[in-house]
């Protein structure tokens, strides 16, 4: 049994969990992905403009990216996407696994941001942060 958190994402996952996946936060230097069994997805964070964080995003994390990685974008307003759309352009995401699109909960609509994808014909999926909606007003831990 695994007794570090590094031990427990790289350790062979329990037949129990069919698709395990670990966050991995963009403004996080994140080296371990090369070390995750085959079998964990690494979602990885990219920082837009509105979250604040932009300037702290480790841009290196998309370069360990795995095929079976995911990079995720929450979006909070037609600026943060149009800014996410070209970084899946100009760094080939697109080619390089699953591309998560999420609206700021309580801010952008995500019917709206669905139709932006749409029209813009990006491979992304659009998702709602549904930890905010199973536990509302939680910010950490889940």
């Amino acid at each position: 049994m695994a007794t570090t958190p590094t031990a427990a994402i790289t350790a062979p996952p329990r037949k129990a969990l069919r698709n395990p996946s670990v966050s991995a936060l963009g403004s996080v230097e994140c080296p371990v992905a090369s070390t995750l069994s085959v079998r964990v997805v690494a979602i990885v964070d990219v920082k837009a403009p509105g979250s604040g964080e932009e300037a702290r995003m480790h841009w290196e994390n998309l370069e360990r990216l795995r095929p079976q990685d995911e990079v995720k974008f929450v979006i909070a307003d037609r600026r943060d996407y149009e800014w996410s759309r070209e970084v899946v352009r100009a760094r080939g995401l697109a080619a390089r696994g699953p591309l998560l699109f999420s609206p700021v909960h309580g801010g952008l609509d995500p019917g709206l941001l669905a139709q932006w994808v749409l029209a813009d014909g990006l491979p992304a999926r659009v998702q709602v942060q549904l930890h905010k909606y199973l536990w509302p007003g939680v910010e950490r831990g889940v």
